[in-house]
């Protein structure tokens, strides 16, 4: 990858956009479980950061931040607005249910942090530049999280 933790090697947008758009959408996708909402807030980070691209020092910690606020606020503002029934169009993989249904129960702090760790593969340290949290506090959450999923898996 041509973006390492805290050093930003020289890299256009396009070729930064183009390694990093699946992450993006992936990771919001996680948090909102809607495509539709996930392209949209992944493409919003994006034209932030082409506006300012010259004064982003970490391309990549900037990227999921925007992309996670812009998750958080999808959430505040689906909550207010009754949610639709849909029906499925896929054949369900149990163990996916399980896994996005142990997610789904976990607090927001922790929910969000083993996704950008797990989901998105961003290294702990990548994760608290994205979080704007210590490196301990960060590993503390995460442990915490995947200790919550276990309990969930072995009720």
């Amino acid at each position: 990858m041509i973006v390492h933790d805290h050093v930003r090697e020289t890299v256009d947008f396009a070729t930064f956009f183009e390694e990093m758009r699946t992450s993006a959408g992936r990771f919001a996708y996680v948090l909102t479980n809607s495509s539709t909402a996930a392209d949209e807030i992944a493409q919003d980070a994006f034209v932030q950061m082409f506006r300012r691209w010259d004064d982003i020092e970490n391309p990549k910690a900037y990227l999921f931040k925007s992309v996670l606020n812009g998750s958080r606020s999808w959430a505040r503002r689906e909550r207010r607005i009754a949610p639709d029934d849909r029906p499925v169009t896929y054949e369900p993989d149990v163990d996916a249910i399980a896994v996005r249904t142990a997610l789904a129960a976990l607090p927001d702090t922790e929910r969000e942090l083993l996704v950008l760790r797990y989901f998105v593969g961003l290294s702990d340290r990548e994760v608290a530049d994205v979080v704007d949290r210590p490196l301990g506090t960060v590993k503390t959450v995460i442990r915490r999280g995947l200790q919550m999923m276990k309990e969930a898996f072995d009720e």
